[in-house]
């Protein structure tokens, strides 16, 4: 319920006495009103604080040098840091917070998410993603992520079984 008190948002629209309709244009769609001096309520992609922040830090790490560990690790990827981005806006709308996000040593980005003892960390390379799942005992399952998976993946994060 607080993921859509945080992104409801009202337009209160003005009179127009020659025309019968009023378009908004958002990122999700057109919002269509034929009644002049009503309120559309409509959803705009606001991210939550937490996430916009993770944002922020993702894209500071296009500022690391090669060897920015001091043991040679290599600049961060400019389209590791594109994927991971787009990654967390698409995280948001499930109403999850990213857990941590890191830089690798081979240009990637990592992506964690956390719900009690499960874990899931996305990795971000230039030209590929990969997943690792973990439970309370350790290492559970890794693989090749597609998109096609994701809904899959948080399934299984927020499960008690």
């Amino acid at each position: 319920m607080q993921s859509l008190l945080r992104k409801k948002i009202e337009y209160q629209v003005p009179a127009y006495s020659s025309q019968t309709s009023l378009r908004f244009r958002q990122a999700e769609g057109i919002l269509s009103l034929s009644q002049s001096n009503a309120i559309a309520v409509g959803f705009l992609n606001v991210l939550s604080s937490s996430n916009y922040h993770e944002i922020l830090r993702v894209k500071s790490y296009a500022s690391l040098a090669d060897n920015w560990d001091s043991y040679g690790a290599e600049q961060v990827s400019s389209t590791a840091i594109e994927n991971a981005v787009a990654f967390i806006k698409r995280i948001d709308q499930y109403d999850i917070q990213v857990y941590l996000t890191s830089p690798g040593p081979n240009g990637e980005v990592m992506v964690q998410l956390k719900n009690d003892a499960r874990e899931i960390e996305f990795v971000f390379y230039p030209s590929k993603a990969k997943y690792v799942l973990f439970n309370a005992a350790g290492f559970f399952k890794q693989g090749v992520y597609a998109d096609v998976m994701l809904d899959d993946l948080i399934n299984w994060l927020l499960s008690n079984e």
